[in-house]
């Protein structure tokens, strides 16, 4: 596939234009000298950053010009230790506060797709989508409804434990302090789930007396509220989240197509978030208390697709400083999710539905801890050690196979027990005033046990399955060695060779899956999916704080890649195919299974300029092939496309920020073709899509905006219904009210 040279060149006359009007400005700035060597922990240079993304957001940096260079960022994600950007030896994003308000994003999955390599298992807004597909996949490593990419926030993962999707909703934005981005498996000390990185939402911490307001309305008889407050008296500090959001959504079947039994894809969310902190004397030690639940029900696009979530999170957690350079580090939690789902089946003329299936049960508890030191071992290593672990309990309770006069005639069972356990050491060493050497290895031990498959014959009362699945267990060793050469100022070189794995995840394992098109088989002999070898290298040439320039190569050879492989399609008639069963006419089975090798490849190039101090222009591109390279088993699939995976991605940002006068931001957002199934016959269509926010302070800490999504109201492919594109958001308008409060 190609991208259409038109897109083309638009793309690359927008890039030679920031190039071009921010490079001269550029040679005016004076760079900046880094810090020291190695940073010492727990010394504050995170929480520096932290007050400074939240001032920024509330209006104290005048104007774009004032952000931090991005080696001067300090970040915790790649090694799970403070560290400047410039010293880290793989790319690293970071987005913070102030970005958000200005972005025309008005979800955090919305806001990371900026950053073209990052991608969900459905390319659309998570107001909407069913929670199977709002999974991540970067970097081309994707393939099914789990994801690649582990996503935490606050140190506490963000995928859902069962199945692996993540749970957008449980994050309200305007609690977001700042996101790191860290795309690449070289961040070893993660573990399972970071096959292809880590994405890591930092919440805002306690501020003294302060209130947080934000209301707005819009299309679709959209409502969106969330209420913020904090406040810190002595060693004591709280702060409260509430954010409730509902909207009739908007149909994905295209007016042409659309008939009576169609509905919109609507939702409601309620998320509530508490915390409190207590702090020693000396700021050298915090305890934290957080607990976070979400209430997120869904209707699906017809009278009997619905979808109902309750997730519970609680954390504590124990941050220390010792007297000398170390830190210890120490986070428990637990995830308690309740779920459960129905599915209609709309009939080809699209004037009726009948009941598909229905999941009444769905009861998942997870249970994690994890232990860091870091200690700076003179002036030249920085070093990290620390263990985790997860537990996992889930399982699924189904009826399907509906008959009209009787209902549903079978009821299936399926679940098990999941048991993560790892511990990493890593390095930072400084070899020399330019050379920077990064290395580590991280051990990690996978058991799946006491899987069952059960199915029962509702009509009869007789048992058709009944399974004890066999205890599955494995050991992983991945390491991870990177280099960083600052050669000047302006310009650092970084390269990194890697491993990285991601252990099946129960659903991949237990549980199969009915649709109106497609049967979605479990298969519990699934090995862990590895990348053996994962590389990166590029460079960041920043010569002021005016210009910026990035270009990253990325390779990824992966072992036992998990896809969903078709197994077969029934002709005109219903058809048996195994382990499928019985098929409506033209009905796909489907299989999860482990490819032999794939195989991701490309480049990201990242330009930002910034000619004006009220002026901030960006664009990202990432170019990525993902394709399968061997498959005894499923010939058919070698040389194709990873499902759902663009060659093409980039995005445009255009920003003028004048505190005293008005804010404008205008994105564009470029998806390229992909394919919707494993043997690439199914083509999602391309799509360019372009965002507007508006905004203007007022007295007394208010601000008003305007939100524009999709504002020239293209139509934005999803997905294929055989005949059919389904179609993502048309035009959004949105209005709202941001207040923030603060006691002096």
């Amino acid at each position: 596939m190609r991208m259409r040279s038109g897109q083309a060149r638009v793309l690359g006359s927008i890039l030679l234009g920031l190039a071009l009007s921010a490079l001269p400005a550029s040679a005016q700035a004076a760079p900046e000298t880094a810090g020291d060597p190695v940073a010492e922990p727990g010394t504050g240079g995170a929480q520096r950053e932290r007050e400074a993304s939240a001032d920024a957001a509330s209006g104290a940096a005048a104007s774009t010009d004032e952000t931090p260079l991005i080696t001067d960022e300090i970040v915790v994600t790649a090694g799970r230790s403070e560290q400047l950007v410039r010293d880290v030896p793989v790319k690293v994003t970071v987005l913070t506060a102030a970005d958000l308000e200005r972005s025309p994003a008005q979800t955090t999955d919305d806001f990371l797709r900026q950053l073209p390599s990052f991608n969900t298992q459905r390319s659309q807004s998570s107001r909407v989508e069913g929670l199977s597909g709002q999974s991540v996949a970067y970097r081309g490593l994707g393939g099914n409804s789990a994801s690649r990419a582990l996503v935490l926030v606050d140190g506490v993962p963000l995928n859902e434990p069962f199945a692996g999707w993540v749970s957008w909703s449980r994050i309200p934005p305007f609690s977001i302090e700042r996101i790191e981005v860290v795309p690449a498996g070289g961040t070893g000390a993660w573990g399972n789930q970071a096959l292809a990185g880590v994405i890591q939402v930092i919440t805002r911490r306690p501020e003294p007396g302060t209130v947080l307001l934000r209301g707005q309305g819009g299309s679709d008889d959209t409502f969106d509220v969330t209420a913020g407050a904090s406040h810190v008296v002595g060693p004591w500090a709280f702060a409260g989240w509430i954010n409730d959001f509902q909207t009739d959504g908007y149909s994905q079947i295209p007016a042409e197509v659309r008939g009576p039994a169609d509905l919109p894809e609507a939702s409601e969310m309620r998320v509530v978030d508490g915390r409190v902190e207590r702090s020693s004397a000396g700021g050298g030690r915090r305890l934290t208390f957080q607990a976070n639940d979400v209430r997120d029900d869904r209707f699906g696009g017809d009278a009997l697709s619905t979808e109902d979530l309750d997730l519970t999170t609680t954390r504590a957690a124990f941050d220390a400083v010792g007297s000398g350079t170390a830190s210890w580090r120490a986070n428990l939690f637990a995830l308690r999710r309740r779920n459960a789902n129905t599915r209609g089946s709309i009939s080809d003329d699209r004037t009726t539905v009948e009941p598909r299936r229905a999941q009444f049960d769905n009861p998942s508890d997870s249970f994690g801890a994890s232990l860091s030191w870091t200690r700076g071992l003179g002036d030249d290593h920085l070093v990290t050690a620390g263990i985790d672990g997860q537990w996992t309990d889930s399982e699924v309770n189904e009826d399907s196979d509906f008959e009209e006069g009787f209902g549903f005639v079978e009821r299936l069972r399926s679940g098990g027990e999941q048991t993560l356990g790892g511990i990493y050491v890593q390095d930072s060493a400084v070899l020399s005033p330019r050379w920077r050497l990064a290395l580590g290895g991280r051990v990690d031990r996978w058991r799946s046990s006491d899987g069952i498959f059960f199915g029962l014959d509702l009509e009869s009362d007789e048992v058709v399955y009944d399974q004890s699945l066999p205890t599955r267990s494995e050991t992983v060793f991945s390491p991870n060695l990177g280099v960083r050469y600052n050669a000047s100022d302006a310009l650092q070189i970084r390269g990194a060779l890697f491993q990285s794995f991601r252990a099946p995840s129960p659903n991949e394992l237990f549980k199969s899956s009915p649709s109106s098109r497609t049967f979605l088989a479990a298969n519990n002999q699934l090995d862990p999916e590895r990348v053996v070898l994962g590389a990166e290298a590029g460079f960041d040439f920043v010569p002021g704080r005016a210009f910026l320039l990035r270009l990253t190569g990325f390779w990824n050879e992966v072992d036992d890649q998990i896809v969903d492989v078709t197994v077969g399609r029934a002709g005109d008639e219903p058809e048996v195919i195994p382990p499928c069963g019985l098929l409506r006419a033209g009905g796909r089975c489907n299989q999860r299974g482990n490819l032999e090798r794939a195989r991701s490849r490309g480049a990201e190039l990242d330009v930002e300029g910034r000619p004006h101090r009220f002026v901030r222009l960006v664009g990202r591109y990432a170019y990525t092939d993902s394709k399968v390279r061997r498959a005894p088993t499923e010939p058919a699939l070698e040389g194709l496309q990873i499902r759902r995976i663009p060659e093409h991605q980039y995005s445009v940002q255009a920003e003028y920020v004048n505190p005293d006068l008005l804010s404008v931001s205008v994105h564009g957002r470029y998806l390229g073709e992909r394919f919707q199934e494993d043997l690439n016959t199914e083509l999602i269509g391309d799509s360019f899509q372009v965002d507007l926010h508006l905004s203007r302070r007022l007295p007394r800490g208010l601000e008003a905006y305007l939100v524009v999504e999709n504002l020239l109201d293209e139509d934005v492919e999803v997905g294929v219904d055989d005949t059919f594109p389904e179609l993502g958001q048309p035009r959004w308008i949105h209005l709202g009210m941001r207040y923030r409060w603060k006691a002096r």
